[in-house]
């Protein structure tokens, strides 16, 4: 698209270093590397919402332009500050409550039935399965919210008709779209595919998931993409589950699959460029490749003419690290 680009982080080789104009590898408290950042960037933006806030806080109060902000990322940081957004604006969600770090369960006498069987989830950091404790009895619950060590958000486990996805970008200006959504499964809690159209999901649905997304976007003032999960339970009911303010892995189909596609509407919405046409205009399925899982035999793949293999570039293939997909056009 024409735009240099800066890659910092404190830790040299990370793959998107490969692809850029400057690497700046720093401290996140580093002065120098702070001073540098707002020199070189005119915008800047975030790949991943557990950056620390006081890093981004320092750079919106030294003048810089960061999009998605702090407003954002604060609230992307905590799932249970999701929920409640979601609740406030009328969205529904599963049954939730905060346990704090600490937080003595067996001297309380909750009404923890309400909420098992459950799964408890680290209010922060967690993602791919990463933070998860499945509970069915109070002692369960203890054990695991111990073992966490954390805030933990307790939700009570629905049964599931299935999971969807949507991409909502907005600009500075407030300029909207929204994206078709994709239907997801899993495997022991990790993505392992992503695909549109959906075969689960009517459209009554999809119009709930839509006009959710623009509502979240606004109240959020949301500069950049925010992906959104939501759940389709066996009653046809469309719950909030949580959200992500960047490029997500369940839309890395619309490289191929889309009019625009999610990292070239990043780039337009932060840059206040017009917001392109985001309709899928043919079908498909992404499937991760997961560390442990693949036998990195490509050639299997490279010889599918309606096949397309990204690999990340990570240097180390660990058991349920992404370290690449592929999107499988449909004929």
């Amino acid at each position: 698209m024409g735009y240099r680009t800066a890659v910092y982080f404190p830790k040299d080789g990370e793959p998107a270093m490969e692809m850029a104009t400057h690497r700046m590898v720093y401290d996140w408290n580093e002065p120098a590397g702070i001073t540098r950042l707002l020199q070189v960037c005119d915008v800047i933006t975030t790949e991943w919402e557990n950056i620390p806030l006081d890093f981004i806080r320092e750079l919106e109060q030294r003048g810089g332009i960061v999009r998605p902000g702090s407003k954002v990322l604060e609230v992307a940081q905590s799932r249970f500050a999701e929920k409640i957004m979601a609740q406030q604006l009328g969205i529904s969600t599963t049954s939730t409550m905060f346990i704090p770090a600490g937080y003595d369960i067996a001297s309380v006498e909750g009404n923890w039935a309400e909420f098992l069987p459950g799964i408890l989830k680290t209010d922060g950091l967690g993602y791919d399965g990463k933070g998860q404790y499945p509970v069915k009895t109070t002692q369960a619950l203890i054990a695991a919210h111990k073992k966490a060590g954390v805030g933990c958000v307790l939700e009570k486990r629905v049964k599931l008709k299935t999971e969807l996805s949507v991409l909502v970008a907005r600009t500075a200006d407030g300029r909207v779209s929204v994206s078709d959504v994709v239907e997801n499964e899993h495997k022991d809690g990790i993505l392992h595919t992503s695909s549109w159209p959906m075969i689960f999901t009517h459209q009554g649905n999809l119009k709930v998931v839509r006009d959710a997304a623009v509502k979240i976007a606004g109240h959020l003032e949301l500069e950049g993409v925010l992906v959104m999960e939501f759940f389709v339970d066996e009653g046809d009911n469309v719950l909030f589950n949580e959200m992500a303010p960047r490029p997500h892995n369940s839309f890395h189909g619309s490289i191929e699959a889309a009019r625009t596609s999610q990292f070239e509407q990043h780039i337009r919405a932060i840059c206040g460029l017009s917001l392109g046409a985001v309709e899928f205009h043919s079908q498909f399925e992404m499937e991760n490749l997961i560390g442990g899982t693949w036998e990195e035999d490509w050639s299997v793949v490279l010889m599918d003419e309606f096949a397309r293999l990204h690999l990340y570039g990570k240097a180390e293939s660990r058991p349920d690290r992404k370290m690449g997909h592929v999107t499988r056009l449909k004929r």
